[in-house]
């Protein structure tokens, strides 16, 4: 037995039931006249369109309503555009009892269209609710779920309640057919609580769907004892006999997959079979006999089998030999219909156009969602440069101020050594002086001695003491006078410090640290200056201008390339990764 053919049978029926909608029969067309409908007023030809189907005249009645969908365009008034919507409300629904699906799903959605974009909400729930029916039947559940919750939704927003009942109606059945356990609970309580009142056969619906949900649970008593009241309300509150007919279907087919049960499925199948034979319930009688045909074929019974399928083979055949021949003569009508709304459309120059605004609305949507996807994994990748970038930059700062710390540190050591060593060399140099007296000539004095020794010094030579004891001092002077800072200062005024000439002077920075005097110096204020960057406790509120006016540069610019050139980041982001330090060490 296969269930999901048999929950979609019983569901049609149970979707025809809840939308109050019967079977007619087809009426032969009236013999119109093409030329007066096209020429005839939009109003005139809506109500003729209803007078049609009023009077059972449904082929006639869809092709007034083809040809008034076919006619609308932009600029006509807002009451002819509700009539063309109506119009395709209308067909969609005709077609789809045609079992025409494609052209109903065409016309339903062509009026969803024409209600939004005219602002015409009210046709909308019974368009969706369609729509959901449509895509029911070609068993596309999810599909049909969501066009009836968005139906719901605007059914709500208007307060329509007829359309709500049955949306909310339907829902309930999908839902449980579905298992879709939380909404189809969700669903049953809201129509039990709003219209459970006021329509009695919305506590059938809610046992059947309970039925249906202990039935996809594989809970066949529970489903069993659900179905049964569905059943004996139907009988106490005398509802259609279709619902009756639909639990003696259900029934059958649920005990149809209990083992040891199919007697039970016989009897409520052959049961239903008499029902829907009494009460002319065809669509219901089909359905029996295909599943008592599978019933017996499953049991080994083929000639019982091939008995009721041939019953419902000449069941079918002698449904669709009733409506052969008033299908043959409107086919021509409905053929003329059908061409003249598609060249209303091809000349429709306004609805092509919109359609190609569309499409370039897309293409244009397509190429911005593009240039975003591509924006976006440039920014990412920009992103993550400047965070490596920042990491490189962070560990330029910590190593040079690593390096600087160091220095310092060494320079602190080295003043010391030397401080040592020249007060050991003095007081080794006073002795000798004063033995070397005594033991050669006592009439002569260190003054006499330094005053030959400097006699027989060439000018230009530079002796290793001289040079000692120059470099000492100029270590001393950049070290510990602020006035190598002045923008002005230069290297007459350090030779002045010094207490040496200029010559000796620039000799002995070229030879001893390998530069001219404007590096020497810029070295020493580039360094005073990443010190008083890390100061941030002082040199705070400072900007980068007054950093470098205060450590003696002129240029702003200048003095940035000389920092950058010296650590490798420039000064706003050497002061910005000393105040991130500091914020880390609080």
């Amino acid at each position: 037995m296969d269930r999901s053919t048999a929950k979609l049978r019983i569901l049609l029926i149970l979707l025809l039931l809840s939308s109050k909608c019967v079977f007619f029969p087809l009426i032969a067309a009236d013999s119109l006249n093409y030329d007066r409908l096209s020429k005839m007023p939009i109003d005139d030809l809506f109500d003729l369109s209803e007078s049609y189907k009023n009077k059972n005249l449904l082929d006639s009645s869809l092709g007034c309503y083809i040809l008034l969908a076919g006619r609308y365009y932009d600029k006509m008034p807002s009451t002819e555009k509700y009539l063309c919507a109506k119009a395709c409300k209308e067909a969609g629904i005709a077609y789809y009892y045609k079992y025409n699906y494609t052209k109903a799903l065409d016309f339903l959605r062509q009026g969803v269209k024409y209600c939004e974009e005219n602002d015409i909400p009210e046709l909308l729930p019974s368009l969706y609710n369609n729509i959901g029916c449509v895509y029911s039947s070609l068993n596309d559940f999810r599909i049909s779920i969501n066009s009836f919750e968005k139906g719901l939704t605007i059914s709500r927003e208007l307060n329509d309640l007829t359309n709500e009942k049955i949306l909310l109606t339907n829902l309930a059945c999908h839902c449980s057919n579905e298992n879709i356990k939380e909404k189809a609970e969700l669903y049953n309580r809201e129509l039990m609580e709003q219209f459970g009142q006021e329509d009695s056969t919305i506590t059938f619906y809610v046992h059947l769907n309970r039925g249906w949900l202990m039935y996809n649970d594989s809970c066949y008593s529970r489903a069993v004892a659900c179905l049964n009241q569905a059943l004996d309300y139907a009988r106490k509150a005398r509802l259609a006999v279709a619902h009756e007919s639909v639990v003696y279907e259900t029934l059958g087919a649920l005990y149809m997959n209990i083992p040891n049960k199919r007697d039970s499925a016989y009897y409520y199948l052959k049961t239903n079979c008499t029902f829907a034979q009494e009460h002319h319930l065809l669509p219901n009688l089909r359905n029996t006999l295909t599943k008592l045909a599978e019933c017996y074929e499953q049991d080994g019974q083929k000639d019982k089998a091939m008995s009721y399928k041939i019953h419902y083979w000449e069941l079918s055949d002698s449904l669709l030999d009733s409506n052969k021949f008033n299908q043959a003569k409107s086919e021509h009508f409905l053929y003329q219909m059908e061409q003249d709304y598609e060249k209303i459309k091809r000349l429709n120059q306004e609805t092509l156009e919109k359609e190609e605004q569309i499409r370039t609305s897309r293409i244009q949507l397509l190429c911005s969602l593009a240039i975003l996807l591509i924006f976006t994994v440039l920014t990412t990748i920009t992103i993550i440069q400047k965070r490596k970038l920042h990491r490189a930059y962070s560990d330029l700062f910590h190593r040079n101020a690593t390096i600087l710390s160091s220095e310092e540190e060494n320079r602190r050591k080295h003043a010391r050594q030397e401080k040592e060593l020249e007060h050991a060399k003095e007081v080794i140099r006073k002795l000798t002086i004063e033995k070397d007296q005594i033991q050669a000539n006592p009439l002569v004095t260190p003054e006499n001695e330094r005053a030959d020794s400097i006699k027989t010094t060439s000018p230009n030579i530079i002796s290793d003491e001289q040079r000692k004891s120059i470099q000492a001092r100029l270590e001393e002077i950049m070290e510990n006078t602020d006035e190598v800072f002045d923008c002005n200062f230069s290297i007459s005024r350090l030779s002045e410090l010094v207490g040496t000439n200029l010559h000796y002077l620039s000799q002995i920075i070229n030879e001893t640290y390998g530069k001219n005097f404007r590096a020497f110096i810029n070295e020493y204020r580039i360094k005073e200056a990443q010190r008083r960057l890390m100061n941030t406790e002082k040199y705070s509120n400072y900007t980068i201008k007054a950093i470098a006016e205060s450590v003696g540069y002129k240029s702003h610019s200048s003095f940035i390339t000389l920092f950058r050139n010296a650590t490798g980041i420039t000064p706003s982001l050497y002061q910005q990764l000393a105040n991130q330090q500091k914020n880390k060490e609080q």
